[in-house]
């Protein structure tokens, strides 16, 4: 392993990134929908808690265990470590969605009702531009989040930079080591940067 080309581990990384950052995309797309469903302000309290519990279910798994069961449906590779972090993003982020929805200004629904609005209209034209800066501002910061997690899940084959870590300290290949984590640390301070700058603007 440590005589590969250095390309190769840098490739490992920017698949690393990409596990995170499309994982994201598919979990924040998802959530969306499952948001609303378990906001009690928009669909009442017993969707709403069905909504909840789908949820917490899909919360209580740590991104490992999922990594685990989806490598086995779905084979050693990147798609599992999308699979994962998108579908444990759609338990958090749903669950984030909906407290911002139940938790913005109630103004605007309120003049929504007073002229007969339904509620396709009170989410497109209530909600919608309220919660927009919110529900920015949440993903990007599970970015972050899944940027580093992305980067155990090839401990367990689901792609990544996770499984030449772990080789290389089975190896003893201390050069090596440091050098993936280093720019493990690089990619992730680079993320964390860059997402810290723009939720300072979205809220």
């Amino acid at each position: 392993i440590a005589a590969e080309p250095v390309g190769n581990h840098i490739h490992l990384v920017i698949q690393t990134f990409a596990i995170g950052f499309i994982g994201t995309f598919i979990g924040a797309i998802l959530a969306v929908p499952i948001g609303f469903l378990a906001a009690e302000n928009v669909v009442g309290k017993k969707m709403a808690r069905i909504s909840s519990a789908i949820l917490l279910i899909i919360r209580v798994f740590p991104e490992i265990i999922l990594a685990i069961i989806l490598v086995k449906g779905f084979g050693m590779n990147a798609f599992s470590g999308v699979l994962t972090i998108g579908l444990h993003s759609i338990g958090m982020l749903g669950k984030l969605f909906s407290e911002a929805i139940d938790n913005m200004d109630k103004s605007p629904l309120e003049a929504l009702d007073s002229v007969g609005a339904n509620m396709w209209q009170k989410i497109r034209y209530g909600i919608i531009p309220n919660i927009l800066p919110d529900f920015s501002s949440i993903t990007l910061y599970r970015l972050d989040i899944n940027v580093r997690a992305a980067s155990i899940l090839g401990l367990v084959s689901a792609g990544g930079i996770g499984s030449i870590l772990t080789i290389a300290s089975t190896m003893w290949s201390w050069e090596l080591l440091g050098t993936i984590l280093v720019a493990v640390i690089l990619m992730v301070m680079s993320v964390d940067f860059v997402s810290s700058r723009l939720r300072a603007k979205l809220i």
